[in-house]
């Protein structure tokens, strides 16, 4: 399978390290495999690129305080051999020449996720309960029983670290 535009996930780093571009300055090297194929990435330490160079080393696992330590490649362990990051490929044309390129890595998608006292708050505010038996009705859902509010104020309570959970074999429903 050869290699398309498209987001991709790499297996692991082959081997990363300092070439020079065509005009002779330093710039970063990462092979990657990719199910289907290798591909190099180039990043620039000139000012146009320079933030986003580091930006991606930093994903893709940097270690050090020196970005010289890349010049020893595998041997000097600065990089993640499996990070967790995803790559963008496209087609770049130069010279009247058309290459599949890394464009970014990026780190992969995350939701932040709302601390759970502040979330419960906000919804219990918006009288969602409501909606929901409303909306439940009309698509002509069944909800299940209501949850013991002993219960989970009990699980609330545990979820903060103040008190252990009582939970007995009459408890579970299985």
């Amino acid at each position: 399978m050869a290699l398309e535009p498209g987001t991709y996930k790499p297996q692991n780093i082959i081997d990363y390290g300092i070439s020079k571009t065509q005009k002779g300055e330093p710039q970063a090297f990462i092979i990657f495999q990719l199910e289907g194929g290798k591909i190099t990435w180039y990043g620039s330490f000139g000012e146009g690129g320079k933030d986003i160079t580091i930006k991606s080393l930093l994903y893709c696992g940097f270690k050090g305080h020196d970005l010289s330590s890349l010049t020893l490649g595998l041997e000097g362990d600065a990089l993640v051999v499996y990070p967790d990051i995803e790559l963008v490929l496209e087609n770049d044309t130069y010279n009247g020449k058309t290459n599949l390129k890394v464009q970014w890595i990026n780190k992969p998608y995350q939701v932040k996720r709302m601390e759970q006292s502040t979330a419960v708050t906000k919804m219990q505010g918006m009288n969602l309960g409501g909606d929901l038996m409303r909306i439940a009705k009309e698509a002509g859902v069944t909800l299940g029983g209501s949850p013991d509010r002993q219960f989970i104020n009990e699980l609330e309570n545990h979820m903060n670290g103040e008190n252990p959970l009582k939970i007995n074999d009459d408890d579970i429903p299985f």
